[in-house]
């Protein structure tokens, strides 16, 4: 079985299906509502634990009840969670607007608190994957776990999206 390491951003989404993306300030009764666990790595996770790998998922979320919420989520999914780290402060999540016709609007918070070292992260053991997937929003885990990964001779992937610059 394939081994996956993920590392990075996860975050709580509240999703809203709508029939558009307003252009103007107003108020939307959506059709649909959903709140599950989101964010670059942590869907990466969720979608390869779902074709059959085995996904551990390493980084931080926040002491609180919605920190709760992502990594019961994860485990619940069979997705790997001895490597997720409690930093204080709030968990990062999304408010999704989804239009009926696919286009999106996305309003993610991220504390600007979250401790961001990475040194905790048990590099040693990125030797067992057979890959490792790491994402943009917690550069110093990215960091430390490609230079793990690449030392030990690991594939790995980067999710770069960014996002909006501000």
């Amino acid at each position: 079985m394939t081994r996956l390491l993920c590392v990075g951003h996860s975050a709580l989404d509240s999703i809203y299906r709508v029939a558009a993306i307003p252009d103007k300030p107003t108020k939307l009764l959506a059709s649909a509502y959903l709140e599950t666990g989101g964010g670059m790595a942590a869907n990466a996770s969720f979608a390869a634990r779902r074709l059959g790998a085995e996904v551990d998922y390493w980084g931080r979320v926040g002491d609180d009840a919605n920190g709760e919420k992502i990594v019961s989520q994860l485990s619940a999914e069979g997705v790997g969670i001895s490597s997720v780290r409690r930093v204080g402060g709030r968990s990062p999540t999304a408010a999704i607007l989804i239009a009926d016709d696919g286009e999106r609007l996305i309003c993610v918070y991220n504390d600007p608190a979250f401790d961001a070292d990475a040194s905790w992260l048990p590099v040693a053991s990125v030797a067992q994957f057979n890959a490792v997937l790491v994402d943009v929003r917690w550069k110093e885990g990215a960091a430390r776990v490609l230079d793990a990964a690449r030392a030990a001779r690991v594939p790995t992937v980067l999710d770069a999206d960014v996002g909006p610059q501000d």
